[in-house]
């Protein structure tokens, strides 16, 4: 008689089951890989891009008839005038020490372009925010898509970050080392004024509160101490120079050989030197002939406001783009703390896009100033500083893109795909040579011929 064994259908199941769930294990972990290399590489090749960048224009070199150069010649030649401190510095170095003007304007901008990436670099990593928003042309991408970085901007946003740190110490001194750095930062360059003055009354507001307790007081005593700054800069906002101090100055320059000039003919001021002896009238003028540009039928007016409002709900959302998971509670209040944080700077900065059309300038301004303040005072300080209503209203704006846009990663990294943000006025061709989506088809590009090359 022979047994009857029965099939071991439950263990077959079990078996296939378990392979079915290694497959999609496996599957799952090669497409995180997929994606975590996707994301590091969005977040790698444009910093790679923009050093290639960088080092392009180094070689390429800058006249000294340029913008770039004229505005660190500035001096006090022809008197005092706003923006003179450094060129007096660079003229004297040269006289006394030897120094050559040109290549200490340069190697001097470098390092201090690389000293600001750093500290975001750092500062980004420390919290878990992503490293994708910082070589957008609205962030840290700016001033090398757009051949700014010769400029006297990077400096006082890193003067601004200085007076930030000095003003939440707890030392007696540090209302005196604040007003000489915001002094020194306002004879550099007097916009800064605009948009440092809000945050650092802010900020000796709050220190001052606790110990008068009245509010009023705390105001006044916070105007009061600040009061030798704001002396400084209504002294620079008088002394804006003309075309006499703006001659001298040039002419102080006469003598001294650059490596790139073109032996400009001395009848008027180049540039930057030049640009002091304009009055109110002239700079808002050019604000004003934005209001007719329609370049390539595009109207620069409604093209700015698309392109700050984008700008504004990439950066308010950093948070969805963290690389570490964070509570969700905490998370919305940093993001209505970011929100107006934003406002408040933007808001700050809105004269400068009134008195000129360095629009890229202002937009860098607003958004390193606003994380700059973001990643160095305590959130709890922040909260304190604003009055309830503004985290309302900030409530409200969030809710309200989150209505527009969503907040998921994929409609945020597609939003920084194609914002442009051009250096100066508005034009179609400034703004895509911008974007995100330009710079990684402009490196895709240069890789496939420097391969044909290397092929024949």
């Amino acid at each position: 008689m022979s047994a009857n064994f029965p099939t071991p259908k439950a263990e077959t199941v079990d078996t296939a089951t378990i392979i079915n769930k290694l497959w999609r294990e496996r599957i799952e972990t090669i497409c995180s890989s997929v994606s975590t290399v996707m994301f590091t590489a969005m977040a790698v090749i444009p910093f790679l891009v923009l050093g290639i960048k960088v080092v392009h224009q180094i070689f390429d070199g800058y006249y000294k008839e340029s913008w770039h150069i004229t505005e660190w010649l500035i001096n006090y030649e022809g008197g005092f005038v706003r923006r003179g401190l450094l060129g007096e510095l660079l003229l004297q170095s040269h006289k006394n020490l030897g120094l050559n003007p040109y290549y200490t304007i340069v190697v001097l901008s470098f390092f201090l372009y690389l000293t600001l990436a750093l500290f975001f670099i750092r500062s980004f990593r420390r919290t878990g925010l992503s490293l994708v928003v910082l070589p957008c042309a609205f962030f840290m991408g700016g001033p090398a898509i757009s051949n700014e970085w010769v400029r006297k901007d990077v400096l006082l946003v890193l003067l601004f970050i200085g007076m930030v740190r000095l003003a939440l110490s707890n030392s007696y001194k540090r209302v005196l080392a604040v007003n000489l750095l915001f002094i020194v930062a306002l004879l550099v360059h007097e916009s800064i004024g605009f948009w440092a003055f809000p945050m650092m009354i802010m900020l000796l507001y709050h220190g001052i509160l606790g110990r008068v307790g009245s509010r009023n007081k705390a105001i006044a005593l916070s105007l009061l101490l600040l009061s030798p700054a704001m002396l400084t800069f209504l002294m620079v906002l008088y002394h804006k120079g003309n075309i006499e101090v703006a001659s001298a100055i040039w002419e102080s320059w006469s003598a001294v050989s650059f490596p790139f000039q073109s032996y400009h003919d001395g009848i008027a001021p180049p540039a930057a030197i030049g640009g002091i002896s304009w009055s109110l009238e002239k700079g808002v003028s050019y604000t004003r002939g934005l209001l007719s540009n329609f370049n390539d039928g595009i109207y620069g007016p409604l093209a700015w406001l698309f392109m700050l409002g984008a700008t504004f709900a990439v950066t308010v959302n950093v948070g969805a783009l963290k690389t570490v998971s964070v509570h969700q509670h905490e998370h919305i209040e940093d993001r209505d703390l970011l929100c107006s944080l934003l406002s408040l700077q933007l808001l700050s900065i809105t004269p400068l896009f009134i008195l000129g059309i360095d629009y890229g300038r202002w937009v860098f301004f607003w958004v390193t100033s606003t994380f700059s303040i973001y990643l160095l005072v305590p959130h709890a300080v922040l909260r304190d500083i604003f009055p309830t209503w503004v985290f309302g209203y900030s409530a409200k704006v969030t809710g309200c893109l989150d209505a527009l846009i969503g907040r998921s990663k994929r409609t945020l990294y597609v939003m920084i795909l194609f914002i442009g943000i051009p250096a100066c006025g508005w034009s179609m061709g400034d703004y895509y040579k911008s974007t995100f989506i330009y710079l990684l088809l402009e490196f895709g590009t240069k890789m496939v011929k420097f391969a044909m090359w290397i092929l024949g």
